[in-house]
């Protein structure tokens, strides 16, 4: 799986579909438009002198009828993407989905929760919210969100109680391969357009039903003739105009989806090398009696995000968001025989099912896991040949076993007391502040004055009680612990993050020196957590080459080049071995830059966000090639290396 072409496919798509969803529009407002002329020209006595094409013609026809259509749903769409716009957590709401407590102790939940953080720190993004559908016995699951800052994890009941480890893991990274592959946010605005589409056929309703009471009422006709049953037939025909939307609407919606769900098991069994995991999953849906239906009424409006059919199929399957269940299972497993396993259901409210209980694994990890956590840790240098660079770039959102295996071990080696903490508030805040403490005790000294003059109390206190593990903690498990630690953050109030983020201000910059990974420890909070406080739009690409950052390349490349390397001469190699990688089309070169301080490096990040995927790409395969240059790629290399590239939005998997 490559996350540049995805991200180049999800754009394409989404081009593709604002087309055929304008065709669409168009096309509505132009069979509401003969329709209103039609009525004008039999009954309104000014337009009976004319023709019918004279009466399609007329300005005000034109302005109200086809002008009109357009521009009510695109209000209606408009007004449903806004509200979408605020994440995953509005979808998962909207059925009935509360969030999980990520120090639960249920073990059905802490089990979900597990392998949500070990895909999070395999794939390199922040734990998305996890939200349980608690009155669906169903086997289901989806992942909503217009990007991986705002993503929610949702699993029904009937998912987390029904399945063992290996098939909820699969069903994870099914989802998962949605978030990290930009499916979501098309499916959001799939969700707005077809509302806007929708709207017709609620109006219509509403006007034939109105015409029907009034109609009903004696006096009413006696004033008004049968000018009632004209608002009735009205509303017929926007209803007939509007399923005619719907039509489209949920054609293309299926159309798209079972490609991509396809594309997103084959990618859940890439992730985690066990084919039988995701089959597993799918094959009891297959022989469930409630199979994988949502009963929620808002089933059918986000029938499209789900791990399996969520409602009816209907019409021989023309409008099913998901391919054929026996299609799906013979693509991972070629040679099933077409066996399932019959489910028994239990009530919705306890009790277990007969042949299916809770993981082996339960709510921790296996024996062998906590046993060789330590041994799994990341060697201090590690060899790096060339082809282990590329290695090191094909991992950006395509997390695989390797990257499954060490995250478990990585998360089952944090302390317990850390991970307790990163999963609370007030826990969470303490552990980045922790983690941003200086290792020279007097400019430890003096973040600690700062932060006792400005800090909560509890807060400090929270941090006293937890620097002792932080300060004997594996390097290689600061990052996992900072991607555990955003979803607490969430849980704040405006107030209580504008605090967060100025003490994390005040603790990198107190002692007026550069450290770059303090500055992307920084800049990975702030990217995955602004956006929830203040949401902002994005900017549109505009620089489909890599000229157009050729200052921000030489920023970027300059300061990858000064770590780890104290002679001038070193770092100047460092910085010509990734240079060389980018080739411009003016064949000047750049030049290794000195002085660089926080800014420069903030300004050159923030310069790639207009930028396409490929150019993002070229500048982290020069960035690869930097921190290779001596033939190594040291802990804090890489974690620098994961840090940049997850400030370019492309999520690098552990290696």
């Amino acid at each position: 799986m490559d996350f540049f072409e995805s991200q180049d496919t999800a754009k394409k798509n989404s081009g593709r579909l604002v087309l055929l969803f304008s065709i669409a529009v168009v096309l509505i407002a132009v069979i509401n438009t003969l329709l209103i002329s039609g009525v004008l020209h039999f009954k309104v006595p000014f337009f009976r002198e004319k023709t019918f094409v004279q009466v399609l013609l007329h300005p005000k026809v034109l302005l109200y009828g086809l002008g009109g259509t357009i521009i009510l749903i695109g209000m209606v769409s408009l007004i449903k993407v806004l509200e979408l716009s605020r994440g995953g957590s509005v979808v998962a709401s909207s059925l009935g989905g509360e969030s999980i407590d990520l120090n639960t102790t249920d073990p059905d939940e802490r089990k979900v929760l597990n392998i949500v953080e070990e895909m999070s720190i395999a794939s390199g993004v922040p734990v998305p919210g996890v939200y349980i559908l608690r009155h669906e016995n169903a086997i289901n699951a989806f992942a909503a969100g217009n990007s991986i800052d705002d993503a929610v994890i949702g699993v029904t009941r009937g998912c987390i109680t029904l399945l063992d480890r290996d098939e909820l893991q699969g069903v994870v990274a099914h989802e998962f391969s949605h978030i990290l592959n930009g499916d979501m946010k098309l499916s959001l605005r799939l969700m707005g357009w077809v509302h806007g589409i929708l709207f017709l056929t609620i109006l219509g309703r509403l006007l034939m039903e109105g015409g029907w009471y009034s109609s009903a009422s004696y006096s009413s006709r006696k004033r008004s003739g049968d000018s009632h049953i004209g608002v009735m037939l009205a509303g017929v025909a926007l209803m007939a105009i509007g399923f005619l939307g719907v039509f489209f609407g949920k054609w293309i919606k299926a159309a798209i989806s079972r490609e991509r769900e396809f594309l997103a098991d084959a990618a859940a069994v890439q992730f985690t090398r066990n084919p039988d995991g995701i089959a597993g999953a799918l094959k009891k849906i297959a022989g469930y009696s409630k199979g994988s239906e949502v009963r929620h009424h808002q089933a059918e409006e986000v029938s499209h995000l789900f791990f399996g059919e969520g409602v009816e199929r209907g019409l021989v399957g023309m409008f099913a968001t998901h391919p054929p269940l026996e299609k799906r299972i013979k693509a991972i497993l070629p040679n099933w025989d077409g066996n399932v396993a019959v489910i028994e259901e239990r009530d919705s409210m306890g009790g277990a099912y007969t042949d299916v209980g809770a993981s082996g694994f339960g709510g921790g990890y296996s024996s062998e896991v906590l046993e060789t956590a330590a041994e799994v840790l990341p060697i201090e240098q590690p060899t790096v040949s060339k082809a282990a660079v590329t290695q090191v770039i094909d991992h950006i959102g395509n997390p695989d076993a390797q990257s499954m295996n060490r995250a478990s071990s990585l998360l089952a080696a944090i302390p317990e007391g850390l991970k307790t903490a990163a999963h609370e508030l007030m826990g969470a805040r303490a552990l980045v502040y922790g983690l941003l403490l200086s290792d020279d005790e007097a400019a430890k000294e003096k973040q600690l004055a700062e932060l006792g003059r400005i800090a909560d109390v509890n807060e400090i206190n929270e941090l006293n009680r937890l620097m002792g593990q932080i300060a004997t903690l594996d390097q290689s498990l600061r990052l996992p612990l900072i991607d555990i630690s955003v979803a607490a953050l969430r849980m704040s109030s405006a107030s209580q993050y504008k605090s967060f983020r100025r003490l994390v201000k005040v603790l990198i910059e107190s002692d007026q020196q550069l450290d770059l990974f303090e500055y992307t420890i920084q800049k990975i909070l702030t990217r995955h957590l602004d956006s929830h406080f203040t949401p902002t739009k994005r900017k549109a690409v505009q620089i489909y080459a890599i000229d157009g950052v050729k200052n921000e390349c030489q920023v970027l490349l300059s300061a990858l080049a000064g770590v780890g390397h104290e002679a001038l001469e070193e770092e100047r190699r460092a910085f010509d071995a990734g240079a060389t990688q980018i080739r411009f089309r003016s064949g000047t070169p750049i030049q290794l830059q000195k002085d660089i301080n926080l800014l420069h490096i903030d300004k050159a990040l923030n310069g790639f966000a207009a930028v396409s995927p490929r150019v993002k790409r070229d500048l982290l395969v020069a960035a690869a090639h930097t921190v290779a240059a001596d033939g190594y790629i040291e802990q804090k290399e890489m974690e620098l290396l994961r840090a940049i590239a997850d400030s370019l939005e492309c999520p690098m998997a552990l290696v």
